[in-house]
């Protein structure tokens, strides 16, 4: 599936690797940075689209994120009927 540059992933399509997808192979803290590119192009009454020389680079600052590993899983006893089912 393709999607819109700049716009948000559409909801059918979240948790699809997309161009800019990166997956963690381990849990912990890792510091992140994105470098962003612009460019632009512009039309006056309806004319063809110009283009504007150059483009918009920036940068964020770095950020911490914290990846973490869950695991779920449906039971049909509690603990007590099962001391021994997953997370008794």
């Amino acid at each position: 599936m393709s999607y819109d540059s700049g716009a948000p992933l559409p909801d059918l399509q979240i948790g699809e690797p997309t161009a800019t997808s990166h997956a963690y192979t381990s849990t912990g803290n890792f510091q992140i940075h994105a470098t962003v590119y612009f460019t632009a192009e512009y039309s006056l009454n309806g004319g063809p689209m110009i283009p504007i020389d150059g483009r918009g680079i920036f940068d964020t600052p770095p950020e911490t994120v914290s990846v973490w590993k869950s695991e779920s899983r449906n039971v049909a006893d509690d603990c007590l009927v099962n001391p021994a089912g997953f997370g008794c």
